[in-house]
């Protein structure tokens, strides 16, 4: 198998692109669980808005590839959304290069909005509560990935909303620093709230009243929690945000 990436055509994806790419939808529809896939009318209305970058990595016309990422305010991170490739075409370096080229441009586009950019963020399964060991191994070769491209677990517990249906779930919240620096504490606390209420509320219409309860105290040995003595969640919103 080739380890290095066939020459495709990367691609960003405007509203209508977006809508007509069926390989696109269906690459979308073969590789996330139907809790964790946006609507398709939420993620086009996202890349309409601004808020939400697609692309697809194409070879005559389909999609053999595709990235989504969420534009965050405060801080200005980029929260990676999807990334699959199709299955015959894994291993040769496509989903990273595809990757790279995403947070390029997200990086671009948090510049241009006049914001500071603050790195990359993403949220993955936890391995050891997979229900299967084929699934747990799905899982560790999905975080090992985002490790090798840089990504570290954020020391705090996490619990991932859906976003249609289901319940919500713990999972491990990554961040790749832009540069050398690390996000302070606040910014830690601050990129939760964002994805919460920016991403969560704002885009899927999540209820606010259970992302707040997301955010009280996590139960002791909550997965996620990565620092001894870190800071299990973090405070909700102030009231004039709520």
């Amino acid at each position: 198998m080739a380890t290095t990436c066939p020459a495709l055509r990367f691609v960003e994806r405007d509203p209508h692109g977006l809508a007509g790419d069926s390989s696109f939808w269906e690459l979308y529809g073969a590789s996330f669980e139907r809790t964790l896939r946006e609507p398709s009318g939420a993620l086009i209305e996202g890349v309409r808005s601004g808020k939400v970058l697609a692309f697809a990595a194409e070879d005559d016309g389909r999609t053999l590839g595709l990235a989504a990422v969420h534009l965050l305010e405060a801080p200005a991170t980029s929260l990676l959304l999807y990334l699959a490739v199709v299955p015959e075409l894994r291993g040769q370096r496509i989903g990273s290069t595809l990757l790279t080229h995403a947070l390029a441009v997200a990086r671009e586009r948090q510049e241009l909005l006049d914001r500071e950019p603050r790195g990359w963020a993403v949220q993955v399964d936890v391995p050891e509560l997979a229900p299967t060991l084929g699934e747990r191994e799905r899982r560790r070769r999905i975080l090992l990935f985002f490790r090798s491209q840089g990504a570290k677990p954020l020391p705090c517990a996490y619990v991932r909303p859906p976003v249609r249906g289901g319940t919500p779930a713990a999972a491990r919240l990554l961040h790749a620093p832009d540069g050398s620096l690390p996000l302070r504490r606040e910014e830690v606390q601050a990129l939760l709230q964002s994805i919460y209420f920016e991403k969560f509320a704002g885009m899927n219409g999540v209820d606010r009243r259970l992302l707040l309860s997301l955010l009280g105290p996590a139960p002791a040995g909550a997965p996620g929690v990565v620092l001894p003595g870190a800071s299990a969640r973090v405070p909700p919103w102030p009231s004039q945000r709520d």
